[in-house]
């Protein structure tokens, strides 16, 4: 049997459900052991907002539609797509090839915790790799683009990946499909308009964060994770994610503020983290000592975010693109796509977010020079209040 998860009324349960531990965890790497930041590496990548559907990390895609969860996980495989059928059509009669029996041992449950850090691990270091002929190596700048308290399962079995692509005449499909990456890549830029993000929260913060890299495979479904990479003075920032799409039923309007939150809560995580983690001690005491009171933990995936910062900034990331959706969009349109993302948190299990999100509407309507530290603050206290 299937789990479906309608991407348009619930974007997923696991949605960004690793971001507290994503974006400060890459720091626990002595940059000089996992990052090789050259010159011609912060050139081609300073100031930019790069999009891309890497070919290694869409091996990695593939291999895992092709695990017993993959086929039957929406969250974690698009299965709603002539591409997905392409997918299945081309490598089926590859699904008992040893790569696949391996994952498939990592890999083993349907919206589990375990199995999703296997998943995310995966398709993240992936981008760490390119081909060199039939031979899979490291591109040399980034050793690991995952967690450092998890191996590096992509490493372990590359000769597993190796002998897959080449049994299957994976780059011979890749190639194939390039025209159609392409496009997705058109499409995703036209919905996210990441120029327009980034100058909200960089003059809302007063902070500047220049380089991003956002990787996607037409195959993921609604299982988003970040990280971001600091070495020689250089930050780049990494968000993996799902393909955008049309919905032709909606306007376009409505249409970019239902794809951009996906990406600008994955962006403004680097500007909250670092001022609520300064509140962590007062968190833990006002949400995390009182967890049931803003965490519904029947609710699948909300065990992803342990402690009150982590909950706290679920909340205010969240809650902040509403404030970018005013600034930015016809009232209309942002009143008509906030309701369904209320109700997205609402069945995530995160208790109270309207709320949450009315009274920092409501407080920054009253100044909207108000100081980003001085709002996040001012949500703290009003938590303190609840």
């Amino acid at each position: 049997m299937k789990i479906i998860i309608n991407k348009k009324t619930w974007i997923s349960i696991l949605s960004c459900i690793l971001f507290s531990v994503t974006i400060f965890a890459q720091k626990s790497y002595p940059p000089a052991e996992n990052l090789n930041f050259t010159t011609k590496y912060i050139k081609a990548n300073k100031n930019k907002f790069i999009v891309e559907t890497p070919e290694v990390h869409e091996l990695g895609n593939i291999a895992i539609a092709l695990t017993k969860v993959g086929q039957i996980d929406s969250n974690m495989i698009n299965m709603n797509t002539d591409y997905y059928k392409k997918v299945m059509t081309y490598f089926k009669p590859f699904e008992n090839h040893p790569l696949i029996d391996t994952l498939n041992k990592y890999i083993h449950t349907p919206l589990e915790k375990n199995s999703y850090y296997y998943y995310f691990t995966i398709k993240m270091d992936a981008c760490a790799f390119v081909f060199n002929g039939d031979k899979i190596e490291n591109e040399g700048y980034i050793k690991k683009l995952s967690w450092p308290f998890y191996e590096n399962p992509f490493d372990k079995h590359r000769e597993l990946f190796e002998d897959f692509a080449k049994k299957s005449e994976f780059r011979k499909f890749y190639k194939s499909n390039k025209k159609y990456y392409t496009e997705l890549v058109k499409t995703y830029k036209e919905l996210n308009p990441v120029a327009k993000m980034q100058h909200w929260l960089q003059n809302k913060f007063k902070v500047e964060y220049g380089s991003y890299k956002a990787v996607f495979s037409p195959l993921v479904g609604g299982s988003h994770a970040a990280n971001n990479y600091e070495a020689n003075g250089f930050d780049h920032r990494f968000m993996f994610i799902a393909a955008a799409e049309y919905d032709k039923n909606m306007t376009l309007e409505y249409n970019i503020l239902f794809e951009s939150r996906v990406l600008f809560t994955e962006i403004d995580h680097h500007f909250v983290n670092p001022v609520s983690d300064k509140k962590r001690e007062i968190l833990k005491e006002i949400i995390g000592n009182n967890r049931q009171k803003w965490v519904n933990d029947t609710v699948t995936g909300t065990d992803s975010y342990p402690d009150g910062f982590s909950v706290f900034n679920e909340f205010m990331t969240w809650s902040l693109f509403s404030l970018y959706a005013y600034d930015n969009y016809s009232e209309e349109e942002v009143d008509k796509y906030l309701k369904s993302m209320v109700k997205n948190m609402d069945l995530r299990g995160f208790l109270h977010f309207d709320e949450f999100n009315t009274a920092l509407i409501a407080k920054y309507n009253e100044n909207k020079n108000i100081s980003m530290p001085d709002l996040i603050n001012y949500m703290i206290e009003w938590c303190s209040k609840k």
